[in-house]
């Protein structure tokens, strides 16, 4: 590419140039290369945290390999954490981790944990909310970290990059919201019981502001925008329906809701290319991540 700049050239006082007073003006070219590089610095970010939420997810599968014969850690009546494992550079950097992740536990004494097996429970029965996202807790202690957030794209069936945009920018939105008051934390946790604070606007409006299931938004869904199929949407009603629930300037919600919509339609949509109302029911109590992650097991067994 060219770029063409005007710039002030000296006067050469010469007898042939001896009428001139002042500057002039004269027009030079430069040749810079403005040629995109082969990578963006947001696409070479993406590949960077997509390798380390991959190693994040192998480390995983083998602490829980090895879990019955090695104790991890042990925690003492003050909550201290310790490691059992002997004192390798691997397990040295497990140990670390295992520290950070429960220094920057936020509130552990807080967390809704039942008391027959120690998982998260969800707070009220009413708060649906909490059991959409419920299905990202792969540990089940009440904290969605990144790398769970990939496993649960993955455990459903998205691709490696999509399941890695995803935990960056669904744990960099709503960790600092989910922890109103707290100094934000590089691991970028989500807390579940707080998750009602993430609700962002531009939505069908099916959550209330705590959380709660409101039926007659959902039907509204599919009363206002499902013409050609009564319980179904196509990908032209799914994009009207975005258009209209737009609030003005509200440019974070069109991204959620758009992302949230694409990939339910994306993932969802039966062989006539419809997002049925079940599907879309389902998807609201995370019900439907449960079902997918079981098939996806289930059809992979029975691959020779």
């Amino acid at each position: 590419s060219i770029a063409t700049a005007a710039y002030p050239r000296p006067i050469n006082y010469g007898p042939e140039n001896a009428n001139q007073i002042g500057p002039t003006l004269s027009k030079h070219t430069v040749e810079f290369d403005l040629s995109p590089p082969p990578l963006s610095s947001l696409y070479k970010l993406v590949l960077v945290i997509s390798h380390f939420l991959l190693l994040q997810q192998k480390k995983n599968k083998l602490i829980q390999r090895n879990q019955p014969t090695a104790a991890l850690k042990k925690t003492t009546a003050a909550g201290h954490h310790h490691c059992l494992i002997p004192a390798t550079a691997e397990n040295s950097f497990c140990c670390a981790t295992k520290l950070i992740m429960a220094s920057s536990d936020p509130n552990p004494d807080k967390k809704q944990l039942s008391a027959g097996d120690g998982k998260f429970a969800a707070n009220d029965e009413q708060n649906v909310l909490q059991k959409h996202v419920m299905f990202f807790d792969r540990n089940h202690d009440g904290i969605i970290y990144p790398w769970e957030t990939f496993q649960g794209f993955r455990a459903i069936g998205c691709g490696f990059l999509l399941s890695a945009a995803a935990a960056i920018f669904i744990n960099l939105g709503l960790s600092s919201k989910t922890r109103p008051g707290r100094f934000p934390s590089l691991l970028l946790p989500i807390e579940i019981r707080n998750i009602q604070r993430g609700k962002h606007g531009s939505d069908s409006g099916a959550y209330d502001s705590q959380g709660r299931f409101v039926p007659a938004k959902f039907e509204e869904i599919f009363s206002k925008h499902a013409r050609s199929h009564p319980d179904a949407l196509t990908s032209d009603e799914l994009g009207e329906m975005l258009k209209q629930n737009r609030e003005p300037k509200n440019y974070a919600g069109w991204l959620g809701s758009y992302s949230e919509w694409k990939i339910l339609f994306l993932l969802g949509k039966d062989e006539n290319g419809l997002l049925q109302k079940d599907t879309v029911r389902s998807v609201y109590d995370g019900s439907l991540f449960e079902r997918m992650e079981k098939e996806r097991q289930s059809s992979s067994k029975n691959k020779p």
